[in-house]
């Protein structure tokens, strides 16, 4: 069932860290080409998702979407202010 494979995968890494429960996220669902031609894409409640994908990587599908909105969401590092000055901060 997805929707409980969701709820558990959720609540352990809310379990794990709550600062990473509250990050932003995103469901993607992969291997859908093994979905026969007219079976609908599962749907369930993402709670909190800002999106859900769907793709196959054997097929492509859906990875354009996916990388877009990945793209589109992603958000530059965050500069450092203090002793060291203006730097943007790299790992």
């Amino acid at each position: 069932n997805i929707q409980q494979a969701f709820q558990a995968l959720r609540a352990e890494l809310e379990a794990y860290s709550p600062e990473l429960g509250t990050a932003p996220f995103c469901v993607v669902l992969t291997k859908t080409d093994l979905l026969p031609p007219d079976a609908e894409f599962p749907k369930f409640q993402a709670e909190g998702a800002w999106a859900v994908f769907g793709v196959s990587s054997s097929t492509n599908r859906g990875l354009d979407e996916l990388l877009i909105a990945l793209w589109k969401e992603s958000r530059p590092s965050e500069e450092l202010t203090g002793d060291g000055g203006d730097q943007a901060w790299v790992p």
